[in-house]
């Protein structure tokens, strides 16, 4: 547990941190933009909802109808709203970039990934296939599993 601390305390974890977040957040903005320069609207395999969503939904990404979450989130600073807080991983939504993290916390990457997966399509109440619309990124942090951390990787299911 020494390592540990003395790893959290040192100038190298904090920039490492640094880094990853802006790596991250950079990453969003990229895919965001990519994904909306490149997909015609009319090849959508799911139609965009121009109604209004049903009291307890609110819409997202190409405008999906999902559980509202920010019901039962915890609202972070800048607005962003952390949407579950588990053990190994935990998902935030990013609502200036309206995309979502999930960030494993566990050194069992493809276990959590897995648990991460089903929470957020239980929470949001949406199928995989509406779930790939949307803009999410998973990560996991350099203390965590320093081989994975820096790499962004995509819901399993997605193609």
């Amino acid at each position: 547990m020494t390592k540990f601390k003395a790893l959290i305390k040192s100038k190298t974890f904090w920039i490492a941190t640094i880094g990853l977040i802006v790596l991250a957040l950079g990453s969003f903005v990229a895919f965001r933009k990519t994904d909306k320069q490149t997909r015609p609207v009319s090849q959508s395999p799911i139609q965009k909802n121009d109604e209004s969503p049903p009291a307890a939904k609110i819409v997202v990404g190409n405008g999906i109808f999902v559980n509202n979450f920010k019901i039962d989130a915890q609202e972070l600073p800048g607005g962003d709203e952390k949407i579950s807080d588990e053990a190994g991983y935990e998902i935030i939504y990013f609502d200036k970039f309206d995309s979502f993290l999930i960030s494993i916390l566990s050194a069992d990457f493809d276990y959590q990934k897995g648990l991460a997966q089903e929470a957020f399509l239980s929470k949001l109440d949406i199928s995989e296939k509406e779930a790939c619309l949307l803009n999410v990124s998973i990560t996991t942090p350099v203390y965590v599993n320093s081989k994975l951390a820096g790499q962004v990787f995509r819901l399993s299911f997605c193609d």
